[in-house]
């Protein structure tokens, strides 16, 4: 089910150039809207799917990290 209201919001904040991050309760719908927007970036905009990073922070592995999120970046710019 697409969500058009919130995709709605998200392309407006992801056209503003600032970093757009849904946040909220567990189990509660955040990420089937960024499937959805990362879905029309890449086959209605054209974008390159390398210049999307989604991160889903909750991979086991990544708890595990000292510095999560710049291991995940640093892999990021390395590897793509």
């Amino acid at each position: 089910m697409r969500r058009e209201r919130y995709l709605a919001k998200i392309k407006k904040y992801c056209a503003s150039g600032e970093i757009v991050v849904l946040s909220g309760v567990r189990r509660s719908g955040k990420t089937i809207p960024l499937y959805q927007m990362i879905r029309d970036l890449i086959h209605t905009q054209g974008v390159d799917p390398r210049s999307i990073l989604f991160v889903n922070c909750d991979v086991p592995a990544l708890a595990r990290l000292d510095h999560p999120l710049e291991t995940v970046l640093d892999t990021y710019r390395t590897e793509v």
